[in-house]
């Protein structure tokens, strides 16, 4: 198996970074090559394993993923974060799919990633956000809804099987060269134009699966992500604007237009509008009785309504609307 690493970094996460790189070393089938993208300007990380190829690109999430991907050699591609722990045997168990079940693309399945508690659970399904899948759980991990939520299948501990996704966190996925490429991630620049790139990774991986790629998550491999996240005062407002933004072009762009016929969008924009009718009664709620929490502060909701007025601005434009079509691979 010739596979190459692909890492995005800032350079600056410290023992996390080390941590990645020390379990690179340890791998039972080492990479051809392991490409490390830093943004323009910044310092090479202080923690090296000396066989690194760097390389630069614009900063931001989908820049440094698209220009990592356009780099690598190998016939595979590991893709990760700068703050996770690979197992030994991960490039094998993320290939075996490749190789016996006819995948494209494979993520280890990490259950952080989905609502940790029940209370985030029952929000999420109040919101119209996140749900439990109540069907085909034997064989599905992350379905995208209509109005471009997700449900999910909370998998259990004794899972051996791979399952059919159409999302997979952005921290570590696995996958031919050819399928990542194909995806061009550079196109979906408008995901960048909030300081949080939300989205980024169901665009990557919702545009494999409408064009036909198979995607699949491998359960219990050992995979930890070591979350080297910041603790910004103003990420929750940020992220609240970038939630709501990204999500409408989302819909809009891989849900809405991607519909074969009239009916389908019609479905499509009445769970959206729903979707959007009930995120506004329950941030009128928390605004007028939660005014002295983060959830229901001014700021929060006026990030929240400014996402929503710029998301649909957006769709207007004449930027969004020369995008390439996201379906360019018939089955």
């Amino acid at each position: 198996m010739n596979y190459s690493i692909v890492i995005r970094t800032l350079g600056t996460t410290g023992e996390k970074y080390g941590k990645l790189l020390e379990s690179i070393k340890a791998l039972n089938i080492q990479p051809q090559e392991i490409i490390v993208v830093l943004p323009h300007g910044y310092a090479l990380p202080p923690e090296q394993l000396g066989t690194e190829r760097f390389v630069y690109s614009e900063k931001g999430m989908i820049w440094q993923r698209a220009v990592g991907i356009r780099e690598a050699m190998g016939d595979y591609l590991l893709v990760v974060d700068d703050d996770v722990y690979l197992p030994p045997d991960l490039p094998e168990r993320l290939y075996a799919p490749i190789q016996n079940e006819g995948a494209d693309v494979t993520f280890p399945i990490d259950l952080d990633f989905l609502p940790p508690d029940k209370l985030s659970m029952l929000m999420g399904m109040i919101n119209l956000n996140s749900m439990p899948m109540l069907w085909n759980k034997k064989n599905w991990y992350v379905r995208i809804l209509k109005n471009g939520g997700w449900t999910y299948n909370r998998v259990s501990k004794g899972a051996e099987k791979s399952y059919l996704s159409h999302s997979f966190p952005g921290t570590c996925h696995f996958g031919k060269r050819e399928a990542l490429q194909f995806v061009d991630l550079e196109k979906e620049f408008w995901c960048e134009k909030c300081v949080y790139a939300l989205y980024e990774d169901q665009v990557l991986a919702y545009k494999l699966f409408l064009n036909h790629y198979v995607i699949r998550g491998v359960p219990h491999t050992g995979f930890i992500h070591l979350n080297a996240g910041g603790n910004n005062p103003d990420r929750p407002f940020n992220a609240a604007y970038a939630l709501i933004k990204n999500r409408i072009i989302f819909w809009h762009r891989f849900i809405y237009l991607p519909s074969k016929n009239i009916w389908q969008r019609f479905c499509a924009k009445v769970s959206f509008r729903t979707w959007l009718l009930v995120g506004d009664v329950i941030h009128w709620i928390t605004g007028t009785f939660f005014k002295n929490r983060v959830m229901g502060s001014p700021r929060l909701l006026a990030a929240r309504r400014d996402g929503k007025k710029d998301g649909f601005a957006y769709l207007k434009t004449e930027e969004y609307k020369n995008l390439p079509p996201v379906i360019k691979r018939e089955e």
